[in-house]
């Protein structure tokens, strides 16, 4: 039953990200895709927060560059806030 819905949850957050994704190339869809299942799932815009939610085995030390940081304005009206 839980995997079930859980199965539901991606194939739905996979759909918002291929209708607002048009013309990305490929890591940045990717990475929509990532963000959005992060954000979810930590239910906070928080990148360190996102990162622990997403279980993945990188260094949390690390700062946002201009370019990520340029990427999310670009996607802002998008998320839900």
């Amino acid at each position: 039953m839980i995997a079930e819905q859980a199965e539901k949850v991606k194939r739905k957050i996979k759909s918002i990200v291929n209708k607002v994704s048009g013309d990305l190339t490929k890591p940045k869809h990717k990475f929509l895709l990532e963000m959005l299942t992060g954000v979810l799932s930590s239910q906070s815009s928080n990148l360190t927060s996102i990162a622990r939610s997403l279980k993945e085995d990188t260094d949390l030390l690390g700062r946002p560059t201009m370019k990520s940081q340029s990427f999310f304005y670009k996607i802002k009206p998008f998320c839900i806030s």
